[in-house]
């Protein structure tokens, strides 16, 4: 009697394994819980050293979907081309040895590829350490909602995301682009994955989280034991294969998706992370930047200027052979990252990364660099270095040609404005107070008390020294003169005074904040704001009213209700103090 032949499984999963005995048996429960007989699960042992071979034969023993597979050659792309040569069901999926795959999550893929007919569909995912779990997509916003057979120039957005773990592959689709995974030690994903989107005529976007990725930094991740130079070398090599392949699909929404992954994103954090791992002084390995060169030669720059400052600054350094600063700024940026701020040791690196570039050009739009880089680290956190501390970076900034020749006219920043003004001058102590300023904005009130012929303004003083030397201002709308009601508070509070007697004229008038930078800088107005508080009870014969234009965004006004008495631009004896 002929044993009938085993049904084809639905569903195979290849899972290259090295070295995971901690994670391999949570992996497979996982796995395994994702279907009954349509499931086939190939898990293929790369050489490992601990107890994984053991846990996984203890697996298969007890469940016949498992087949267990001793890798011949070495390396995770080698098993997983291994593994794929052993599957025989409908539709492929790959999955790392330490992570998670949730419950449903391959039959929702599944079930939109039976549904739809598409080549391959794609899910979203969650990252996970011993601590947290967060969303790697959660800006990125592919997964919003379902899509059924889409090509690739409906969702550019998906160029960006490389890894194998998180789709289904319909077979006879991966097997007409004759996919494989290069045998290199990482970024084997890159090519194969970017292979398939562009050869798809037909995509499924699945909402749901298909994945959960565990965040394994240290010398136990699966990635560890590359050095640097060699990881560095090894992404910019595949990359540049990715980009021949963009180049040539010829999608100007795909083009430009991919340029900002390149220049704001995989490409960048590769690069920043070799850079980072020199110390002070090294040369950069020759092979790396030979690689980064290439690259840089062929990917296309569309969308370069959406880079942030300091990853456009970073590329256009290494790409002129100013290692040593490119260096610096790496290190600066990653500590700034982890910090929330920029230190003295980063703003200086800031202010010479933007010198150098400043010399050699570097095709950046220097003036935009300036404006969004330096400056705004600066306004950001010189407030939280000493003026001596920042002597060497307004040294390095005040020197820059841009510097002297910037145009900004067209900022929209008056901070951003007043800070160039300030590093022009020369002079550290300005470009501190610019930060304090910056950094003690709004001006706000939040308690009126009125009186018959007065009102009492307070408020909180938002950063220790930011009023020093301001002086409060009423600006009339009809352009009548501005009596001071001035001092420099210190503590936690603020509070002014306003006498009906000492405004010019009955009108409404404007609350501002007159701030200065030093003597070489021209002070700076802004306007006061209210919070959103209850109006105070305005008693009978009220010369003062409090108001504020919710249009301008909550702007703090004065109401003056009856001709002006003694004393119109007299010494005024209000006074901003201390609450």
């Amino acid at each position: 009697m002929t044993t009938p032949a085993a049904p084809r499984p639905l569903i195979s999963v290849v899972i290259p394994a090295h070295d995971v005995e901690p994670w391999i048996d949570e992996l497979l429960e996982s796995v395994l819980a994702q279907g009954g007989d349509e499931l086939q699960v190939i898990v293929v042992d790369d050489h490992s050293s601990d107890g994984t071979p053991a846990r996984v034969a203890e697996f298969a023993r007890r469940d016949r979907r498992i087949l267990h597979h001793v890798a011949d050659t070495r390396g995770a792309a080698a098993a997983r081309n291994a593994g794929t040569a052993l599957a025989t069901g409908t539709y492929l999926v790959f999955a790392d040895a330490d992570d998670l795959v949730p419950r449903g999550a391959y039959a929702a893929l599944a079930d939109s590829l039976e549904r739809t007919g598409s080549d391959f569909a794609i899910g979203d995912h969650l990252k996970f350490s011993p601590t947290s779990t967060w969303s790697p997509t959660a800006r990125w916003h592919p997964f919003e909602e379902a899509v059924e057979r889409a090509r690739p120039g409906d969702l550019p957005a998906l160029v960006s995301g490389r890894a194998a773990w998180n789709r289904m592959f319909r077979r006879s689709f991966w097997d007409s682009l004759d996919l494989r995974f290069p045998e290199v030690a990482r970024n084997d994903d890159i090519v194969p994955t970017t292979r398939a989107f562009l050869g798809a005529t037909a995509i499924d976007v699945v909402p749901e989280c298909v994945y959960l990725y565990r965040d394994r930094p240290g010398s136990t991740s699966m990635t560890a034991g590359t050095p640097p130079a060699e990881a560095a070398r090894l992404y910019f090599e595949q990359e540049l294969l990715a980009t021949r392949l963009v180049t040539a699909f010829d999608d100007p929404a795909v083009t430009e998706q991919y340029s900002a992954l390149v220049f704001d994103a995989d490409g960048w954090v590769h690069l920043s992370g070799y850079l980072g791992s020199l110390e002070s002084g090294e040369s950069a390995d020759p092979e790396v930047l030979a690689a980064f060169a290439a690259l840089l030669a062929e990917a296309p720059r569309v969308a370069v200027e959406r880079a942030t400052a300091d990853r456009r600054a970073l590329i256009a350094l290494a790409e002129a052979g100013r290692i040593e600063e490119a260096r610096s700024l790496a290190v600066a940026a990653a500590s700034a990252r982890v910090a929330r701020s920029f230190d003295a040791a980063g703003l200086v690196a800031w202010a010479r990364a933007f010198e150098a570039l400043d010399a050699d050009g570097g095709g950046l739009d220097l003036v935009a660099l300036l404006r969004e880089g330096p400056l705004t680290a600066l306004a950001n956190d010189a407030a939280l270095v000493s003026a001596d501390e920042l002597g060497p970076v307004v040294a390095a900034l005040a020197g820059a040609p841009s510097v002297a020749t910037a145009d900004t006219e067209a900022w929209e920043s008056a901070i951003l404005r007043w800070m160039l003004a300030a590093v022009r001058s020369g002079d550290p102590a300005a470009v501190r107070r610019v930060s304090l300023v910056r950094r003690g904005l709004p001006l706000v009130v939040d308690t009126v008390d009125v009186s018959p012929a007065s009102l009492e303004l307070s408020g909180p003083l938002p950063w220790p020294e930011a009023l020093d030397g301001a002086v409060l201002l009423l600006r009339s709308e009809a352009g009548t003169a501005e009596p001071s009601l001035s001092a420099s508070p210190t503590g936690d509070r603020w509070r002014a005074s306003v006498a009906a007697a000492e405004l010019p004229a009955p009108g409404r008038y404007s609350a501002l904040v007159r701030f200065s930078a030093g003597p070489s800088v021209q002070p700076q107005d802004h306007e006061v704001v209210t919070a959103r508080m209850p109006l105070p009870p305005i008693p009978d014969g009220s010369l003062l009213q409090p108001l504020s234009d919710r249009a301008r965004g909550w702007v703090f006004l004065v109401d003056h209700r009856a001709p002006a008495a003694r004393g119109l631009l007299g010494k005024v004896a209000s006074r901003l103090r201390r609450g």
